[in-house]
C-alpha cells in the first residue's frame, strides 16, 4: 500500500513540475509599405500594385520579390507548421518558384540603401514550389511548408520576439516563356490589406513550475506515513 502511495504521489508531482507543450496558432501581414515589394540588381519599388515572378531570362532583368513580418513567436519555440497565403493578382498556375529565408537576425525595410536583391540568404532554409492555380481576387495558400524557414529565423542567436523575419520569392529559371508569371498583391494596393500572411503554428514548453505548498504538503504526508509504517 505504502508504496502504491508513493507511486501515485510521484506521478502527481510529475505532472506538476513537467508541463505538456501548449501549441499556438499566430497570422502575421505585410503591415508597411516598406515590408513588401520587388526588385533588381540595380532597382528597388517597395511601392507598387503587385509582386511578380516573371522568368529570369538573363541575370540583368531578374526580378526578385520580398517580404517580411514582425514575428512574436518565443525563441526556440518548436515551429510546427508555417504556410504562406497571398491574394492572387494575376497568374500562370504551376509556375516554379523558391523561397529562401534572408540571412539576418532582424531584416532591415525594403529601401534603395537595402536592395536585397543580393542579400546574404540561408541556404539550407530554402523551399522549392509551384505557384497555386487560382481564381483571380481571391485568396490563395503556397503548397509547401515553410516550417523549416521560420525554425531557422527562431533559432537564430541574435533573434528576441518582435524581430522581423524576410523572404526572398523567385522564379526558377524552367525555360518557360516570358509571357508567363505569377503575380500576388501588395500591401500598397487598395486599402492596405492585402498583402502577403505569414500562418504559424507553434509549439512551447513553458518552464517547469516549482512544487509549491501543495507539492511539499503531499511531500510531508508521504514522509510521515513511511516513518510511521517503518515503525511497525
Amino acid at each position: 500500500m505504502r508504496k502504491l502511495m508513493i507511486g501515485a504521489v510521484a506521478v502527481a508531482i510529475a505532472a506538476m513540475v513537467s508541463p505538456l507543450a501548449r501549441a499556438d496558432y499566430v497570422q502575421y501581414q505585410i503591415a508597411a509599405s516598406a515590408d513588401d515589394g520587388y526588385c533588381t540588381s540595380s532597382t528597388v519599388t517597395p511601392t507598387g500594385s503587385g509582386l511578380f515572378f516573371p522568368p529570369p531570362v538573363t541575370t540583368s532583368n531578374q526580378v526578385k520579390s520580398f517580404v517580411r513580418w514582425s514575428v512574436d513567436i518565443p525563441a526556440r519555440a518548436s515551429i510546427d507548421m508555417a504556410l504562406l497565403t497571398c491574394f492572387m493578382n494575376d497568374n500562370t498556375g504551376g509556375l516554379p518558384v523558391r523561397l529562401t529565408l534572408i540571412d539576418s537576425d532582424n531584416c532591415p525595410e525594403l529601401s534603395a540603401g537595402t536592395n536585397p536583391w543580393g542579400a546574404a540568404t540561408v541556404a539550407a532554409a530554402t523551399v522549392e514550389t509551384l505557384s497555386p492555380a487560382y481564381q483571380n481576387g481571391y485568396w490563395y495558400q503556397f503548397p509547401i511548408e515553410l516550417r523549416d524557414l521560420v525554425q531557422a529565423f527562431v533559432n537564430r542567436p541574435g533573434y528576441t520576439p518582435g524581430n522581423y523575419i524576410g523572404l526572398i520569392i523567385e522564379r526558377i529559371n524552367d525555360g518557360t516563356s516570358s509571357s508567363s508569371s505569377c503575380q500576388i498583391r501588395q500591401w500598397d494596393r487598395g486599402t492596405h490589406t492585402d498583402g502577403a500572411k505569414l500562418d504559424v503554428t507553434y509549439s512551447v514548453v513553458p518552464e517547469p513550475a516549482t512544487m509549491g505548498l501543495l507539492g511539499l504538503g503531499i511531500v510531508g504526508l508521504v514522509a510521515r506515513r513511511s516513518r510511521k509504517a517503518t515503525r511497525r
